[in-house]
């Protein structure tokens, strides 16, 4: 087993895209299968545009703050508006 986890590793580091788009491939394909070409068309859209946004929240943290703030996760500074 301990063999098998080290390769792994190896396997992951050299690979990672490789590896990235395999799972994606296959998560996609098994998508189709159980919902069909073009729910699994959508559920892809919409799992790009979730990306996106959240690499672009990510990268800015005026927008992430303000988030934060609509979502009350804010930062609690003891404060209170009178």
């Amino acid at each position: 087993m301990g063999m098998n986890r080290g390769l792994g590793r190896w396997w992951w580091k050299g690979n990672s895209a490789k590896a990235a788009g395999a799972a994606s491939g296959l998560a996609f394909g098994i998508t189709i299968a159980i919902f069909g070409f073009w729910k699994a068309l959508v559920i892809a859209a919409f799992t790009a545009v979730g990306l996106l946004l959240g690499v672009i929240i990510d990268g800015n943290d005026e927008i992430k703050g303000a988030i934060g703030r609509l979502l009350g996760l804010g930062e609690d500074t003891g404060e209170e508006d009178e």
